[in-house]
């Protein structure tokens, strides 16, 4: 009898426990479900949608920060310096390149393009390795996956957050051990004498408390940081067990590396966990302590250590997991491709460039061109046929046959190319600069460069443009006369007719042309050998509706000039 009414009394209570152990197994179901239909959904897009291009848009902050990398790491080998790669418009061609699902590979990425070696074997595993992954679907987006649980941040790279710790202080471990001892002493006097050990924790309580709050915000600085090394670390330990074959080396090496970071994720859930509120009976837990005993302070300070004492290893760690993401962005890119060649630099010391096909990567439905470059080349023709996109064609195509072994042509033959350019010019008016200065600058620079051992290919767009035109073909015929040489492939558009002459002995003469009827002007964008026959400013003027006065006048000073050598007076 006296089982039987403990049973019924007991009753309403295991069903309650019961009815609360069973919603929460359901609601851990459910989110299991949701969580693995959404991995399903989003592997499933992955594999749909590569070979297109990615809607992202960076801000300038974030490219900065994507730099660091490279920038960093410069010495390396050839670094495209700024005016490069902004005259080339990188920046865009990057973009349609990123589909990098991690931080690292946004910035090997970035590397591989900005810090140029003559590194062949390097170069063939980076495009045999992208050929593989584009032929191999469901192993490229397992291996997307993990490296999507790396993550991107907005803002700024995660190099930048892991960088900021060299500069990051240890905690003072004194007041916290003081406390912590304290701590243990006030809750034995508790059992003890309870009013002595009451009156000795209650203020401990109230500092601990502030010390904890105040701690929490200093670790707060650092977590991100940490936090990104131990999701690299994750993300390794995920490839190894996947163990990809075009990667066997670098798995190794981050085997190596996540081993000897072991003691450095150890228990770091005390320093990650700072900040984060938790509802659960676990999180009451943590929090009671680190608010009495203060092992996250502690922890703290062993992590910054083993991170500075295994920095390099760090870095090589995130260098490798960034190799891997490139290696498939690389591989994406071109699939998008109407056409590329598989590159392999030439030995020679003499400098050459020669492409079929070659073609802007950003341009739709591009217009090729077959070219074979060496020494002097002057590339003339009407305004908006084509110089301009044809010098980038070349510049482009050659960063990424040296970035990725692969490039924007049918077929590619060049040695290893140092590439500088002078084109998009603006004035500096913080420095106080003018355009002309600016400009003289920028030339100079590449004259000091083909001054130095390898091959250079340099492009220059409309030399010394910034100064009257008696001093500019002076001037500039004779600073493209400097360039010619053995180890420099020299590419300068220009609409100074005056030039094609003047250096017709050094510099081999190349044009675009047009079609012009009386209401329209139309380009067929190829490349052809000689100097422009042809101009189109001043019918242009004609056919945007200028007066026919104007024009008519304008056509005939310019007669005027070509048969005299000089120019007419204007009269009433």
């Amino acid at each position: 009898m006296i089982v039987l009414n403990v049973a019924v009394t007991m009753t309403p209570a295991l069903s309650t426990g019961l009815l609360i152990a069973l919603l929460i197994v359901l609601t851990a179901v459910m989110l299991t479900v949701q969580r693995k239909r959404a991995e399903k959904a989003f592997r499933k897009r992955l594999l749909s949608t590569f070979g297109e291009e990615r809607e992202l848009r960076l801000t300038a902050e974030e490219y900065e920060s994507i730099r660091a990398f490279a920038r960093d790491h410069e010495s390396n080998g050839f670094f495209v310096d700024d005016t490069t790669w902004h005259d080339l418009g990188m920046d865009e061609v990057f973009l349609r390149m990123d589909s990098c699902m991690s931080s690292p590979g946004e910035d090997v990425l970035m590397y591989w393009l900005r810090v140029q070696k003559e590194d062949g074997p390097e170069l063939r595993k980076r495009r045999e390795s992208a050929a593989y992954y584009d032929s191999h679907a469901e192993e490229r987006a397992d291996i997307q996956m993990i490296l999507h649980g790396v993550g991107r941040k907005l803002h700024q790279s995660q190099y930048a957050y892991i960088r900021s710790l060299d500069s990051a202080k240890p905690v003072r471990l004194g007041l916290y051990l003081f406390l912590t001892a304290a701590a243990v002493l006030s809750i034995i006097l508790l059992f003890i004498e309870p009013l002595i050990g009451l009156a000795v924790f209650v203020p401990l309580l109230i500092a601990d408390i502030f010390l904890q709050m105040r701690g929490d915000r200093m670790l707060r600085l650092n977590v991100e940081a940490f936090n990104s090394i131990l999701r690299i670390m994750h993300a390794g330990k995920r490839l190894m067990k996947m163990d990809p074959a075009p990667f066997a080396d670098d798995i190794e090496a981050i085997r190596k590396d996540c081993a000897a970071l072991r003691s450095f994720a150890r228990g770091s859930y005390f320093v990650t966990s700072a900040g984060k509120i938790g509802t659960g009976i676990e999180d009451a837990i943590l929090s009671y302590l680190k608010m009495f005993f203060h092992p996250d302070m502690l922890k703290f300070n062993q992590m910054l250590s083993s991170y500075r004492s295994n920095a390099a290893i760090v870095s090589d760690l995130y260098r490798r997991i960034g190799y891997i993401d490139a290696v498939i962005a690389s591989a994406s890119f071109r699939r998008r491709l109407p056409w590329s060649a598989d590159v392999d630099t030439e030995d020679t010391p003499e400098a050459c460039f020669a492409a079929e096909k070659l073609f802007h990567p950003l341009i739709g439905d591009p217009v090729p061109n077959d070219v074979a470059l060496t020494g002097g080349n002057l590339v003339t023709g009407s305004n908006a046929s084509g110089k301009s996109t044809f010098l980038k064609s070349c510049g482009i195509a050659s960063i990424l046959a040296q970035g990725l072994g692969y490039t924007c042509a049918a077929s590619y033959r060049a040695p290893f190319l140092r590439v500088m350019s002078s084109m998009a010019l603006e004035d500096n008016l913080a420095g106080g600069e003018s355009y002309f200065i600016v400009e003289l600058k920028s030339i100079q620079r590449i004259l000091s460069e083909a001054k130095k051992p390898g091959c250079l290919l340099c492009l220059v767009d409309e030399v010394l443009r910034g100064t009257n035109t008696i001093e500019r073909i002076a001037a500039s015929s004779r600073i493209l006369r400097s360039l010619c040489g053995r180890n420099v492939i020299a590419l300068a558009a220009t609409h100074d007719i005056e030039l094609t002459q003047i250096l017709r002995e050094y510099w081999k003469n190349w044009h675009f042309t047009e079609t012009v009827t009386d209401e329209d002007v139309s380009f067929d964008y190829k490349l052809r050998e000689g100097p422009a026959t042809t101009r189109n400013a001043i019918r242009l003027l004609r056919m945007l509706g200028f007066e026919k006065e104007l024009a008519d006048s304008a056509q005939a000073a310019a007669d005027h000039f070509e048969e005299n050598g000089i120019w007419e007076a204007i009269h009433e």
